[in-house]
C-alpha cells in the first residue's frame, strides 16, 4: 500500500518554491522537479508553472523555478490567474516580463517548452510567446494558419483547439541557424534561417506596449533551457509535464 503524501515526501527545490510562491499543489509540483532531476535537466532549466494552484495564483508575480537560476516574472497589464493558466486579455498589451534567462544573444542555443489551453483559432491569433524581439521566437502568431514563426521564417506546426503543449529548439549560430517546432511532444518540422536581435526582457503571452500581440488564452506553463534539446527531450518533457503539473488539462 502506497504511504501517504507527507511534506517530509517533497522533493527539498520543490518545497522551497512552494514556501516562496505560496503554491498548493505540492505533490505535482514534486514530481515535476524529480521529473525533470531524472531527465538531467534541472541545472539547465528556469519555468514558470501559472496554474493558480501551482504558483501564488493571486498578485502580480509569477515565481520562478529551476536549477539555472531565480527569474520571478511580473504580469503586466491585466494578465488573469486561473485553474487551467493564466489568461491575456486581448484588451491590453497583457503579458509576464522576466530577466531573459537563454537566448539573450543571437547566435545562442536555447529551448522553449510552454504549455497553453482553451485555445479557439479565430482571426486574431496571436502570440503564444515572443522573445529577443518583435521578428523572433513567436509560437502561433497572429495568423490561422498554424504557423509558427522563429528566427524570422515559418516552421508549420499545427495548433488545433484545445490544450496542447509546443516547444521550440534553436540550435547555436546567427547564421544557417536551425529552429525546430513541436508539438505534444512530437517534431512538426524544421527551418534553418538568420537570426537576428539581442534582448535582456524575457515576455510570456504577449509583448510589452503592443496590444495586438496578447495572447488571449491560458498559458499554464512556460519553460527555458539554455541549450537545444532534442527530440527526444523534448517528447519527454511532455510526457513528464502530462502526468504531473499538466494533470486535468486533457493533453493530448
Amino acid at each position: 500500500m502506497p504511504l501517504p503524501f507527507t511534506a517530509r515526501s517533497l522533493d527539498p527545490d520543490a518545497a522551497a518554491f512552494c514556501a516562496r510562491s505560496g503554491a498548493s499543489d505540492r505533490a505535482a509540483l514534486s514530481a515535476f522537479v524529480r521529473g525533470v532531476k531524472d531527465l538531467g535537466l534541472w541545472d539547465s532549466m528556469v519555468c514558470w508553472p501559472l496554474r493558480s494552484s501551482q504558483n501564488a495564483g493571486t498578485g502580480t508575480t509569477a515565481y520562478s523555478l529551476g536549477g539555472l537560476g531565480t527569474y520571478n516574472g511580473s504580469l503586466i497589464d491585466g494578465p488573469v490567474w486561473g485553474t487551467d493558466g493564466v489568461t491575456f486579455p486581448r484588451t491590453a498589451a497583457s503579458h509576464i516580463s522576466a530577466t531573459r534567462p537563454i537566448g539573450s544573444a543571437a547566435a545562442d542555443a536555447y529551448s522553449i517548452f510552454s504549455v497553453h489551453t482553451g485555445l479557439v483559432e479565430d482571426a486574431d491569433f496571436r502570440a503564444l510567446w515572443i522573445g529577443r524581439d518583435a521578428s523572433n521566437d513567436r509560437m502561433f502568431f497572429r495568423t490561422t494558419s498554424d504557423a509558427f514563426a522563429a528566427s524570422e521564417v515559418g516552421v508549420n506546426a499545427p495548433s488545433a483547439d484545445g490544450a496542447h503543449s509546443t516547444a521550440l529548439t534553436a540550435g547555436a549560430g546567427d547564421t544557417g541557424k536551425t529552429v525546430a517546432a513541436y508539438k505534444d511532444g512530437a517534431g512538426a518540422g524544421s527551418i534553418t534561417g538568420n537570426a537576428s536581435g539581442t534582448n535582456s526582457v524575457y515576455y510570456i503571452g504577449g509583448l510589452a506596449g503592443d496590444a495586438t500581440r496578447s495572447f488571449g488564452f491560458p498559458i499554464a506553463f512556460n519553460g527555458a533551457f539554455n541549450f537545444e534539446l532534442s527530440a527526444t527531450q523534448v517528447a519527454s518533457l511532455h510526457t513528464l509535464y502530462k502526468s504531473t503539473l499538466g494533470t486535468g488539462l486533457g493533453l493530448p
